[in-house]
């Protein structure tokens, strides 16, 4: 009987584990999102929602220890400047260069409010995206070179009147 309970107990596990997790996580501060989530939610969370102030490290933790994410929803976040290199080429509120490349299992991103730019390769390779939506596409003024190369499944895109600049290969 301990054996029967043990295995039921141990493929609910497995289920739950595997389920779709969506959560809203508030980032205090820049660059806090890794210590903010702990292990089992940054390998379970799917679907993400983002408040308060996040910069290039947090994208990183989004691309690089979040696993199975695929919805990411921005649009309430102020992205700050943030590059190791002694904060050169980063820019506020810009989502920066290789942010969510080689996301493959990225499906959907709704970018930030108060966002004025896409850095390149912002979303390379992110072969499964089919939907960005600009929540406020009346600040976008530029979108940096292979931001979206790659993006197969990416069918459509409004681009916002306020564009400016597009750089090469955008869409390659």
């Amino acid at each position: 009987m301990k054996k029967q309970l043990s295995c039921i107990v141990s493929l609910f596990l497995a289920i739950v584990l595997q389920a779709q997790m969506s959560r809203t996580v508030t980032v205090a501060t820049a660059g806090t999102l890794c210590s903010t989530l702990t292990k089992v939610e940054k390998d379970s969370i799917t679907s993400i929602t983002v408040l308060g102030t996040i910069d290039a490290r947090d994208f990183k933790t989004m691309r690089d220890s979040m696993p199975l994410l695929s919805v990411v929803d921005l649009r309430d976040v102020t992205i700050d400047a943030y590059n190791v290199a002694q904060n050169t080429g980063a820019y506020a509120q810009t989502i920066p260069p290789a942010a969510l490349n080689y996301k493959q299992i990225l499906t959907s991103v709704l970018l930030p409010k108060s966002m004025i730019s896409i850095g390149g390769d912002a979303f390379m390779d992110c072969y499964s995206l089919n939907t960005v939506s600009f929540a406020d596409p009346s600040l976008v003024t530029s979108i940096g070179s292979q931001a979206f190369k790659g993006c197969t499944s990416l069918t459509s895109i409004v681009l916002p009147a306020s564009i400016t600049t597009i750089n090469g290969s955008v869409f390659n």
